[in-house]
């Protein structure tokens, strides 16, 4: 997914402005938080433990600002497709279809399939 949300702020990904933009009016009116040009292609957004996580193909980005800076999170430099919170853990994906597992927030990648 390119959008998550925090409490009643809604914040997505948006390709075509290469930004992190929020709502709070339900989707209604967006503005720009970010602008993510140096970042890659941006394929999928979630929070975990109250961060916003960015998977790109340039590695994993991390927001605790919620979309206002972003930092390179070291040890994420693998090509992610996709990436979910699990509760305790980030699920990614790769476009080669292995399954990596993370404990630590990213910063640490183990292989499951």
């Amino acid at each position: 997914s390119l959008m998550v949300t925090n409490g009643s702020e809604m914040i997505r990904y948006n390709p075509s402005s290469s930004s992190i933009e929020y709502s709070n009016t339900r989707g209604l009116s967006w503005m720009m938080r970010y602008r993510c040009s140096n970042m890659g292609n941006v394929r999928a957004l979630t929070m975990h433990k109250g961060e916003v996580i960015l998977c790109s193909d340039q590695g994993i980005y991390v927001s605790k600002s919620f979309g206002m800076s972003w930092m390179k999170r070291n040890g994420s430099d693998r090509n992610f497709t996709d990436i979910q919170d699990m509760g305790s853990e980030l699920i990614a994906t790769t476009s080669d279809g292995h399954v990596y597992a993370s404990s630590s927030g990213g910063f640490s990648w183990f292989k499951r399939r």
